[in-house]
């Protein structure tokens, strides 16, 4: 599943699925996410 894929998941599951405190933390940190999985491509 790509990162945008997932990213979609979370964010309409903001609420119902996924507590709306964790979703927050995540998009705050999201960025950091993507680069690190830049930086450990298989």
């Amino acid at each position: 599943m790509s990162h945008s894929q997932a990213l979609k998941i979370i964010v309409e599951g903001k609420g119902s699925h996924f507590d709306p405190d964790v979703v927050e933390a995540f998009l705050r940190v999201e960025k950091m996410f993507i680069k690190l999985a830049m930086e450990h491509v298989d």
